[in-house]
């Protein structure tokens, strides 16, 4: 049960660092892939400016596992009602 309720707390922290509104991608650096979220600031302020976060490595299962959960949640979300 703790766990669960760990595994549930860091998807929490995860879905809160990347938010719906862009996307994912892959980087090959040297031997590697990892996850990269490509977004942006919606606010006035920014002026809906661009930037790149690091998400993980791609051959971290539960990275990839929470990118692909994200990308279903935006899917279903964009999707018209």
């Amino acid at each position: 049960m703790f766990a669960e309720l760990e595994q549930r707390s860091l998807d929490a922290d995860f879905d809160e660092a990347f938010p719906l509104n862009d996307s994912f991608a892959k980087w090959v650096k040297g031997e590697r892939e990892y996850w990269y979220y490509n977004g942006h600031n919606p606010d006035a302020e920014s002026g809906g400016k661009r930037y790149q976060k690091y998400a993980g490595p791609v051959d971290n299962p539960d990275i990839n596992a929470r990118v692909e959960r994200c990308r279903r949640r935006g899917a279903i979300r964009a999707k018209p009602s």
